[in-house]
């Protein structure tokens, strides 16, 4: 396996396991978050937001937008409440507004339309490094929760965690004691606990990117998240996933 530190990655280090710390992911999570803008005041229901998301790529290192596609941030506003999207279009398209997905059971909150990609990552180019599907999973997740608020938010109170976060490695090198954090040790786990939450890139097989990492959040409940992202680099598929692994006793509600 490869610990990813601060010299470049090339494309061949994909052939074995590439792993991060949660500073390092928070890290990039925090570059893409500082480049959006959101609006303070927007109209009710759906609008188009003034924010030009375009630009956001253009200061991502390792992405790129395929020349086919722009893309649009839409907010949408209900009282004090809001949710928000950043969706990747064909250039030559005239989609209309997002519109939530009301039929029972589909799991997508909008609805799919002609022109529009359901994931903004099918409208990316990556340089194959495993820091460019890394950087491809966390903003997938912020554009899907773009201008989010109040009982909209979800993804933004997430805390990426690693094996230093849980206890399971000493905060130093010359340090022997593992620290289980409270939190840590009150959670009912859904099945094993996992041996590592150490975020990582996979190459799974010729054609396979695995993306996985753990967060813990508060709302609603505490409880250890597992992110898994697949990507398919020969038919362009992309497929994602979060389940929760323990829950914990404590939480809160907005």
């Amino acid at each position: 396996m490869i610990r990813h530190g601060k010299s470049d990655l090339t494309k061949a280090s994909l052939k074995r396991d590439v792993y991060f710390t949660a500073k390092q992911v928070t890290y990039i999570r925090n570059k893409i978050l500082r480049q959006m803008e959101v609006p303070e005041d927007s109209p009710q229901e759906w609008s188009l937001s003034p924010y030009d998301p375009n630009q956001l790529i253009d200061k991502l290192p390792r992405v790129e937008l395929k020349p086919s596609y722009t893309l649009n941030a839409y907010l949408y506003r209900s009282g004090a409440n809001g949710n928000g999207v950043i969706r990747a279009e064909n250039k030559d398209a005239t989609p209309s507004m997002p519109e939530w997905n009301r039929y029972p059971g589909n799991a997508y909150p909008l609805k799919e339309e002609s022109g529009t990609e359901k994931y903004v990552v099918h409208a990316l180019e990556l340089d194959g490094s495993a820091r460019s599907y890394l950087t491809a999973t966390l903003l997938e997740k912020e554009c899907q929760e773009y201008g989010a608020l109040w009982h909209g938010v979800d993804w933004e109170v997430h805390h990426i965690i690693d094996d230093i976060e849980t206890g399971n490695k000493p905060r130093n090198i010359d340090e022997t004691t593992l620290i289980e954090p409270e939190w840590m040790r009150s959670m009912n786990w859904q099945n094993r606990r996992s041996h590592t939450f150490d975020p990582v890139v996979k190459h799974l097989s010729s054609n396979t990117v695995l993306v996985q990492f753990y967060t813990y959040s508060e709302l609603g409940e505490q409880a250890i998240y597992r992110h898994r992202d697949r990507f398919n680099k020969k038919t362009g598929d992309f497929k994602t996933e979060t389940v929760v692994i323990a829950k914990g006793a404590g939480g809160f509600v907005f």
